[in-house]
């Protein structure tokens, strides 16, 4: 039977009802029920976004979502002694979110395996703990960054035009944080040892 904790790459669909864990968001509970049409799509896109675009293009979202931390929070970044550079890990992370790769330790195990996220590291060697650490200290960064790659990846990979932007916009919100809890339930469960 597969694991359903740490498989490599996490469905999101199969899921589903089984994250109840007081306050944390579930992917079913991400869009409330009277959604408009577009939070529905938004809630059913892929945990790997990939399957939507081509790989490149979601690298390159994820590059370009880097680009919304302000000055601020990199120089506080930085000040906290990370194992790289605060964009470096920014990019890494909404990558590995943005393609169901949620838990610290299958990001580093991947990282040895995975050519795109041995390109994104250009030669750090990352530890869970650090990953961890960065998320949980820079946790409205990478839910900004996240969201701004779901909003991009519904316009480009579901062919929406801009109207009804805010919803949108709201409901990438919601779907980034929901992926970020699951990425805090799964290292919790692991810290459990469940």
């Amino acid at each position: 039977m597969e694991n359903l904790l740490y498989p490599q790459r996490i469905d999101l669909d199969h899921l589903g009802g089984l994250i109840q864990k007081p306050g944390l968001g579930s992917p079913s509970t991400a869009v409330p029920p009277n959604s408009p049409p577009q939070a529905e799509a938004l809630r059913r896109l892929p945990a790997d976004l990939s399957r939507l675009l081509r790989k490149p293009t979601l690298l390159n979202l994820c590059l370009e979502s880097a680009q919304l931390a302000t000055p601020a929070e990199l120089a506080e970044a930085r000040k906290r002694k990370h194992s790289a550079t605060p964009e470096l890990l920014v990019t890494l992370l909404t990558y590995c979110y943005s393609t169901g790769l949620f838990a610290s330790r299958d990001i580093e195990a991947a990282v040895l395996t995975d050519r795109t996220l041995r390109y994104l590291c250009t030669g750090h060697r990352l530890d869970w703990r650090s990953l961890r650490r960065f998320r949980r200290e820079h946790r409205s960064l990478l839910e900004r960054t996240l969201a701004h790659v779901i909003q991009r990846t519904h316009r480009l990979g579901l062919g929406n035009s801009a109207d009804d932007a805010v919803e949108r916009d709201e409901q990438s919100s919601l779907t980034a944080i929901t992926r970020l809890d699951l990425a805090v339930w799964l290292d919790d469960c692991d810290a459990e040892g469940v």
